[in-house]
């Protein structure tokens, strides 16, 4: 049920919203609608380049979980050198925000990642030292530099062997900081070019005290549902496979069970199987959990190409009555 609701969820986040540009200044004179169009234009260009189509359905399928989601503001550059501003998606999980305030909007982020040597000693070149230097040992040469170039060179896609450094990358209102834990050294500054504030986007659901996912608050009735389907599964096998009570002698020796078995009794032999009836209300109540989930998960049973209406689950002897 999480995962399903998670999927249609996601699918209803995940599509590219419409672009409105309010006209300029308020002013409903022909050159301000055309300036406003022009800005349209511009962002729709800018979304296409950056691929936001692609991005949206994946930050659907985090939003939910991790409760934020965010966006690096970075720049690219065009076939004809030009640069143009790219939103670039980052993973939640080694996204750190800083304090949220009053107005939801953290002022510095750090992304902390595990990158292989070889890939951060090409990127910063002047920095190979402390790159490949052991800790404390600031400028010291690693005798294993040529092992790392090797093998790290073959596991290069999304750092496969789990080798390298860990690097932090700081942003904040001054700019973007790269800075090495291990070395307590800083390879990288780059200013931050934003009027409007620090060079990240953080998409959020908006929460009362504390961030929490989508499904945070139902996972007790996922449990209990758990726990009373296989109570109900285990009373079921149960009554299926009742044992059986014989009064009397039987003469045919054994007693045979299963198809076109024939068992001769002594006369005045009496067989019974004990009825283990299943109470109805267990079956209720599962329907009552599953109800409550859907509530709790925002996730509507006409999703899954149900009818919405109450006769088609378990309450409808319910619905009836009150009917």
């Amino acid at each position: 049920l999480f995962l399903t609701a998670l999927e249609r969820f996601s699918q209803k986040l995940g599509r590219s919203p419409d672009l409105k540009v309010d006209i300029i200044n308020d002013k409903d004179s022909e050159r301000a609608k055309k300036k406003s169009e022009k800005l349209e234009r511009i962002v729709t260009s800018y979304d296409k380049f950056q691929k936001l189509h692609m991005q949206l359905p994946q930050a659907a399928r985090w939003l939910p979980g991790y409760g934020f989601v965010v966006w690096t503001i970075g720049h690219k550059r065009d076939k004809d050198g030009n640069p143009y501003p790219y939103a670039e998606l980052q993973d939640p999980f080694t996204c750190y925000p800083g304090v949220f305030g009053n107005d939801q909007q953290p002022q510095e982020l750090a992304i902390i990642r595990r990158v292989p040597h070889a890939i951060l000693a090409e990127q910063y070149p002047d920095a190979k030292t402390f790159i490949y230097a052991k800790e404390e040992n600031d400028g010291y040469q690693t005798p294993y530099s040529a092992l790392y170039e090797s093998t790290e060179r073959a596991a290069q896609w999304a750092n496969s062997s789990g080798a390298g450094k860990v690097v932090v990358e700081y942003r904040d209102k001054e700019g973007t900081y790269v800075y090495l834990p291990e070395n307590k050294k800083i390879i990288d500054f780059m200013p931050n070019m934003l009027k409007s504030g620090p060079c990240f986007v953080v998409a959020k659901r908006y929460a009362f005290d504390q961030m929490q996912s989508q499904f945070h608050h139902i996972t007790g009735l996922m449990a209990n549902m758990a726990k009373i389907n296989i109570l109900g599964t285990i009373a079921m096998e149960d009554a299926v496979f009742t044992e059986t009570n014989i009064v009397g002698e039987i003469e045919s020796g054994k007693y045979r069970k299963g198809r076109f078995a024939v068992n001769y009794l002594a006369p005045g032999s009496s067989v019974s199987k004990p009825v283990n009836n299943l109470p109805y209300q267990l079956f209720q109540q599962v329907d009552r959990l599953e109800r409550h989930l859907r509530l709790g998960a925002a996730y509507p049973v006409s999703d899954d190409g149900q009818s919405p209406n109450a006769f088609v689950t378990g309450r409808g002897l319910e619905e009836l009555g009150q009917s």
